[in-house]
């Protein structure tokens, strides 16, 4: 195991880095802060647990929030709290009924201020923060992406990721709910520091054991087959295979 890791690791440091499209980079683990100011940045999403803006609120940056409260990963504030909700113009907020990404979800797009509608007052259990110019569907990638679909035929909730971003280890790092990947599309093809293609390995059951499903960049996949539903981790490797 030990050099099974050592081979991923010099693997996922040749990966080229290209510059991300937002301050805050949209696919990292966040965790939420105390609201300082009245009114969000515009890149900035608060939270509250009363209606029309009022109780404890949370500042949320564009990134990944799988958990509630204020440990890593928390978007600060109790499990099913969130009553409303006010997003800068430059992000979105999805929300989902369970944590790490799972169950149902609803967005609220750029500049949004709204209590939570029918059905999701003190619901939300994750939250994924999004760059707002962006498309919903994870339909617009550019060099060095690719995005994961819950569902075949790239539909249902995507995420977009980074191959330069190297490895997403649980799906806390991954955006999207644990077991959950059944398609995955690939941006413009991405080269390695040594001029190799990049790819990205999917795994069974989190960490780093042989991968089990290999998706070059520049390609994509609308039915992942056997491996449909399997995906806990994800490793970016050169040359096009994993170790």
């Amino acid at each position: 195991m030990r050099k099974r890791f050592a081979r991923l690791t010099l693997a996922v440091s040749m990966a080229v880095c290209l510059s991300a499209a937002a301050s805050a980079a949209p696919d990292d683990l966040q965790t939420g802060t105390p609201c300082m100011t009245t009114d969000p940045n515009i890149d900035e999403v608060f939270v509250y647990t009363g209606a029309s803006f009022t109780g404890t609120c949370a500042k949320l940056l564009a990134g990944f929030y799988p958990n509630s409260g204020t440990g890593t990963g928390g978007f600060g504030l109790p499990n099913d709290a969130i009553s409303s909700i006010k997003v800068g113009s430059t992000v979105r907020a999805r929300l989902f009924t369970d944590g790490v990404y799972g169950g149902n979800y609803f967005w609220f797009g750029g500049g949004t201020w709204a209590n939570m509608p029918s059905g999701w007052n003190h619901v939300t259990s994750s939250i994924r923060v999004e760059v707002n110019s962006r498309s919903t569907t994870c339909n617009d990638l550019g060099p060095d992406e690719y995005a994961l679909f819950r569902d075949a035929n790239y539909s249902g909730d995507c995420v977009v990721l980074h191959y330069s971003h190297g490895s997403y280890p649980q799906p806390i790092y991954m955006g999207i709910a644990n077991d959950a990947v059944s398609s995955v599309m690939g941006g413009p093809a991405s080269t390695c520091a040594d001029g190799s293609a990049a790819s990205v390995g999917l795994y069974w059951n989190g960490g780093f054991g042989r991968p089990v499903f290999n998706v070059a960049s520049g390609t994509s996949v609308s039915f992942l087959s056997s491996f449909n539903d399997g995906t806990s981790s994800l490793a970016t490797f050169c040359g096009g295979v994993g170790p």
